[in-house]
């Protein structure tokens, strides 16, 4: 799939009802191949689970990501606490304290660690605070009122931070791509969505649209959208170019259309069938690849998987993953090692998955 360079509201994006005609005509036959490919199914191999159910140490992540170093950054629910986990899934340390102290936060919503060991932390209340690699406090800068920050990633000299923001005559948080630089304490949005947006790929009107942030290991920018499954290269402000577009069965497109023609009524859990974000996580490799979790739950054979891409968006392969306890509220892929997942299930159990090594990506 040839890449599109463009801004957003551009004829490249493509309206949920279109994206149906077209495949049902058959005009989009690279829209549809992600959805008719035979996939292998893998297992995986269980490396670590805790519940605090049964032990009251374990904590109950909200949300977790892979650092450099291969351990896990998580945020504690109960204890309101950032940490630093082991491949045990055993507390390492923590980071700064829940609190209105110096140092301290109030709101977490989003950690990272960069390669030198320093933590970001994304307060909602009180903007970015960071700390060193001994687990000290640096600084903290704010973060303009109407933004909620969601997610981080960082390359070791800036942060790249979603959000969620109030505009100005919106009357709806629109999802943003903010860059941080945590040695000046300045900020710059990269993208955020326009009015146009609404009712198209990549978030079909969504109340809280899911923006992943990545940045590859030659320090290139990339936001994926959740719901639309769409992966873009940021090539500059409010400039971006088309990575992946993967294909959203029809299922879910149905589910989507019905929240873009009754946009004031939240569909959390459609029909009860669980999530619809299709895109849960990505990781760029070294040569532009790209490889893509897949979190679809709402199809007829409850889709999970991972998928390959080419740099210029060609799926590759793909494999279903199994077994059925992979069923997740939020899943994460270490970016050294795709085959390495942490996620919660719907029970708030924490498990730690290795797969099998993997053609194409080990």
């Amino acid at each position: 799939m040839a890449r599109t360079t463009s801004r957003p509201g551009s004829a490249t994006v493509v309206s949920a009802l279109a994206l149906a005609t077209l495949v049902a005509a058959g005009m989009l036959e690279a829209q549809v191949y992600a959805c008719r490919l035979d996939r292998t199914r893998v297992d995986g191999s269980l490396i670590a689970d805790r519940t605090s159910i049964a032990d009251v140490e374990a904590p109950l992540l909200l949300s977790a990501r892979f650092a450099p170093n291969g351990t896990i950054v998580g945020i504690d629910r109960t204890a309101r606490q950032v940490m630093v986990l082991d491949a045990d899934l055993n507390v390492v340390r923590t980071i700064g304290s829940n609190g209105p102290d110096f140092g301290g936060y109030t709101t977490v919503m989003a950690a990272a660690m960069d390669a030198r060991g320093r933590v970001f932390v994304a307060d909602g209340a009180q903007g970015v605070i960071a700390f060193g690699e001994d687990g000290g406090y640096l600084r903290r800068d704010a973060l303009p009122p109407y933004f909620v920050p969601r997610e981080m990633a960082t390359d070791g000299e800036v942060v790249y931070m979603t959000a969620r923001a109030w505009w100005v005559g919106s009357q709806r948080q629109r999802p943003v791509l903010v860059r941080y630089d945590p040695s000046t304490g300045d900020s710059e949005v990269l993208l955020h969505q326009t009015p146009e947006w609404f009712g198209r790929p990549p978030v079909y009107r969504h109340r809280s649209p899911t923006l992943i942030p990545r940045v590859d290991a030659h320090g290139n920018v990339y936001v994926g959208f959740g719901q639309g499954y769409e992966i873009w290269r940021i090539t500059g402000p409010e400039e971006y170019e088309v990575v992946v577009r993967g294909c959203v069965p029809e299922p879910a497109l149905r589910l989507l259309r019905i929240r873009d023609e009754t946009p004031d009524i939240r569909v959390g859990q459609p029909l009860g069938l669980g999530s619809y974000q299709a895109l849960v996580d990505f990781a760029v490799l070294p040569d532009g690849r790209v490889v893509t979790r897949s979190g679809l739950q709402i199809d007829e054979t409850g889709r999970r998987s991972l998928e390959l891409y080419s740099p210029e968006g060609e799926l590759l392969r793909a494999w279903s993953l199994g077994p059925g306890r992979l069923v997740s509220g939020w899943a994460a892929m270490d970016r050294g090692d795709p085959t390495r997942h942490v996620f919660r299930d719907a029970a708030g159990k924490i498990w730690l998955v290795r797969f099998p090594p993997l053609a194409g990506i080990n």
